[in-house]
């Protein structure tokens, strides 16, 4: 039997860290349930895909992915005065809170609120990570292949 590894169409388990230059943990799933995700689905970086294909299963390693293919760098254009009047009464945002907002298409995007006057509220729309270069220390757990599976149909036939 060969050594099952990522292509284009695979099901992907896998531990993950994300971690800041300094080492600074991000996130992690080494303490609780690995992620499971299909390639090209939208949840993982094109690029960190990209860096996944052709590992096996059982493979440990360190991707290293500078800001510019990351998370993009962090703009002004992003922080945006918003007027107060626009949030609900019952909800008083504070500094450093991150507050999801819906786009006029539906799309829901986090903000994190920088500062709040009795008019204004101005929020950061940049994603919390852009501007940072990034390492992922993935550990790959399980990788399912279309064609694997066909191959698994016929032997129970």
């Amino acid at each position: 039997m060969s050594e099952t590894k990522i292509t284009r169409e695979s099901l992907v388990t896998l531990h993950y860290e994300v971690l800041l230059a300094d080492n600074t943990v991000v996130d992690s799933t080494f303490a609780g349930e690995p992620m499971q995700f299909r390639m090209g689905d939208g949840q993982l970086l094109p690029n960190l895909e990209d860096c996944l294909l052709g590992l096996p299963v059982g493979e440990q390693t360190r991707i290293l992915i500078p800001a510019s293919e990351g998370f993009g760098y962090r703009t002004t254009e992003a922080i945006q005065n918003m007027p107060r009047s626009d949030f609900p009464p019952d909800l008083v945002p504070k500094p450093q809170q991150i507050i999801e907002f819906q786009t006029p298409t539906g799309e829901s995007v986090p903000g994190m609120v920088l500062e709040v006057t009795d008019e204004i509220v101005r929020v950061d729309f940049n994603h919390p990570l852009a501007g940072h270069d990034i390492q992922f220390i993935v550990h790959i757990l399980d990788v399912k292949n279309p064609q694997d599976e066909g191959e698994d149909d016929e032997e129970e036939v």
